[in-house]
């Protein structure tokens, strides 16, 4: 659509902080693998094979709590993705 911002992030906005700050990030948010029921989110979340993985969750995190508008669709769509696991480690 004309008019209608991309819901694209370009890779240099997505990364503006480092790969260890965006897995501090992560488990401030997500929790320790350990409070978790056991399942796909833990091995995830401890794993260092999974490393990548969580950095670029953390990356993803971080840009949207920097650049997020009220109401936004995009923003909407990952955090219900997201909802479950911060408001069980929100703290």
């Amino acid at each position: 659509m004309i008019g209608t911002p991309s819901p694209s992030i370009e890779v240099g906005d997505l990364h503006e902080i480092s790969d260890e700050e965006a897995c501090v990030l992560v488990d401030r948010r997500l929790g320790a693998p350990s409070t978790w029921p056991e399942g796909l989110i833990p091995w995830r979340l401890g794993r260092d094979s999974q490393s990548d993985w969580k950095a670029e969750v953390g990356h993803w995190l971080h840009t949207a709590e920097k650049q997020r508008q009220a109401n936004e669709k995009a923003h909407q769509a990952m955090t219900s993705e997201l909802a479950p696991a911060m408001a069980t480690h929100r703290r």
